[in-house]
Formats: C-alpha cells, sequence, structure tokens
C-alpha cells in the first residue's frame, strides 16, 4: 500500500529501517521498556529514505523493486499504522559532514576526525584485495564489476571519512547478499561518530576478506 501511494508523487521515495540484535556489552536505557538487554532485537532509530527507480512489479507475494538509496534519517517521533502495514514518522535527515562538524564542535578534540581520516586512509589496499577475492566468488558473471558500476567512486578519506565508510558497508554488503560477510550496516548506521563509523566498516572488510581467503571462515 505504501508503495500505491508513493507512486503518486513526482519522485517516490519512502523510509526503510532495520533491526539490530544487542551485542553482550550493548545493553541500553530505552524510556519506558527500562533497559533493552543484551541478545534482544531492537528496532534501528536510523534509517535511510529509498526512491523506486522503476515501475514495481505487484506479485501474489507482495511487491519486486528497484531502488535507490537517498538520505539517512534519524526517527524524532513516530505514529503506529499497523492496519496499512507502515509507519507515519517526522524525521532528521542526516549530513555525515554536519555530522563531523557537529562532533567536531562537542567534542573539543580537534584530533577526532583527524584520527577517523587516517583510519580511513587504510581502507585502499583492504578494498582491493576484497574486490580480488569477491570476483572469484561471483554468483553471475560481472557481478562485482556492475557493483563497483552502482555504488560509484569511493569518497576520498581527507574530505569524507564517514560517506568512505558507509561506500564500504555498501560494497561488502551488497543487495541481494553474496554471502561473503556478515552484515554490518546496522551498526554503521547507528555509529554516532566519525571513527565509529570507519572502525565498524574496517572491521567487517577484515573479516570479509579472512572468510573468502579461508583464513579464518565466518561459517
Amino acid at each position: 500500500k505504501v508503495v500505491r501511494r508513493q507512486l503518486g508523487n513526482e519522485t517516490p521515495t519512502f523510509g526503510m529501517r532495520g533491526t539490530m540484535r544487542l551485542k553482550e556489552d550493548s545493553n541500553i536505557p530505552s524510556g519506558d521498556r527500562g533497559i533493552i538487554k543484551a541478545g534482544q532485537e531492537v528496532k534501528l532509530t536510523n534509517g535511510v529514505e529509498v526512491e523506486i527507480m522503476q515501475p514495481p512489479r505487484f506479485i501474489e507475494e507482495g511487491v519486486l523493486l528497484m531502488l535507490r538509496a537517498k538520505r539517512r534519517f534519524e526517527v524524532i517521533s513516530e505514529v503506529e499504522n499497523e492496519e496499512q502495514g507502515w509507519i507515519d514518522a517526522n524525521v532528521k535527515y542526516l549530513d555525515s559532514k554536519e555530522q563531523e562538524e557537529e562532533e567536531l564542535y562537542e567534542n573539543g578534540d580537534p584530533m577526532c576526525i583527524k584520527r577517523a581520516i587516517l583510519k580511513a586512509g587504510e581502507f585502499t589496499p583492504l578494498i582491493d584485495r576484497w574486490v580480488e577475492l569477491a570476483r572469484q566468488c561471483e554468483k553471475r558473471p560481472g557481478q562485482i564489476d556492475m557493483l563497483l558500476g552502482d555504488i560509484g567512486h569511493i569518497p576520498p578519506p581527507s574530505t569524507e571519512p564517514s560517506e568512505r565508510a558507509f561506500w564500504v558497508g555498501a560494497l561488502i554488503n551488497p543487495l541481494p547478499e553474496m554471502g561473503v560477510a556478515t552484515g554490518i550496516r546496522p551498526e554503521l548506521i547507528m555509529a554516532e561518530t566519525a571513527l565509529e563509523r570507519i572502525d565498524v566498516a574496517y572491521d567487517g572488510i577484515l573479516r570479509s576478506i579472512a572468510h573468502m581467503d579461508g583464513s579464518d571462515p565466518l561459517w
């Protein structure tokens, strides 16, 4: 229903957000729900606006869509619309550059972004190695070339460390999944600082490489 509704707009978009299972050391407060304990699954407060790129195909099981990710957002307030199957919400759109500037101002540490920039610069050989190994795991010929074309050029570390981390997340967690990496999108989209985003992406690509080269299989 939400797809049919949005198709009436000049640019048909809607928001998507997922869930995340908390790690062992991640007990967090949650208002009226008290403490959400480790191992519980929580609904993410951040998500991504997506644009419907081609006319959808409505089938018995649902709808087939081609989507393009656009802006990230944070849910400010929401209204459950269970009967219609979607949630209306007030959101704040997020911009990586603005978040990094706010982090620098609020943190008072001029090195906080510098550390993220330095680590973001270490991705290049890892990306090259990941692409080399992933070509050997393609589910169809040309899959990696198509993926690289879809996600575009990697953002430079010196000016866009957070966007560089999101790019790596899109690389190792494509849709449909390749089955060569654990899902890092939830952690990545919920990370609060530039360095946290870099750390999530860095750990994700290292583990994916170790899985594909056989040194530390994920499953």
